[in-house]
């Protein structure tokens, strides 16, 4: 039984002693045999989202509509012949969103006005002055800085000012603006 014990023992160190005395392996020296097989390689086109080549490949797509600066038809503005208006996309006059951006001249003015949809304004430059009301109280306006967004509310009376120089914003809504509100 002693002996049985002693040769347990003596098993790894065996194993350990042979392993030294084999010598150093190296990666290329073994061999191994792949879980699976792999599937050919497909042809590397260097596009990024490859397609297997068991699926068609999608057709490319239209691309964004872009509309740049310097391309842009400015219009003056009706109360304020100084400043500039462009429709960038839609109109208010005709059914789905709209998209206006207006160059307000300093000291330029929008009087009072309401428009039956909710429209969305963001100020792209300088501090636009928004007032709330029938009359244009300047002691009642709002300063709206660059990189803001306020909301002006359907059937809201509203006027604006560029009170500290030239501003420019964008106003989106969806049209057409000069009809009646949606019964609700």
């Amino acid at each position: 039984m002693r002996q049985t014990f002693r040769s347990a023992r003596l098993l790894p160190c065996v194993i350990l002693a042979a392993a030294l005395l084999a010598g150093p392996v190296r990666a290329d020296d073994t061999q191994t045999m792949p879980v699976a097989p792999e599937a050919p390689e497909a042809p590397d086109t260097g596009e990024v989202g490859d397609n297997p080549p068991d699926q068609p490949a999608e057709p490319p797509a239209a691309g964004p509509e872009v509309i740049l600066p310097d391309t842009l038809d400015w219009t003056p503005l009706a109360d304020s012949p100084e400043s500039r208006e462009v429709w960038l996309h839609g109109s208010d006059k005709r059914a789905g969103p709209y998209l206006l951006r207006v160059r307000l001249a300093a000291d330029g003015r929008v009087g009072v006005h309401t428009k039956p949809d909710e429209r969305i304004v963001s100020v792209l430059s300088g501090t636009l002055s928004v007032g709330f009301g029938s009359i244009f109280d300047e002691t009642r306006t709002h300063d709206i800085p660059a990189g803001a967004v306020f909301v002006a509310p359907a059937d809201q009376a509203v006027y604006l000012w560029a009170r500290d120089g030239e501003v420019e914003y964008q106003i989106s809504g969806s049209g057409p603006a000069d009809a009646p509100p949606p019964a609700r």
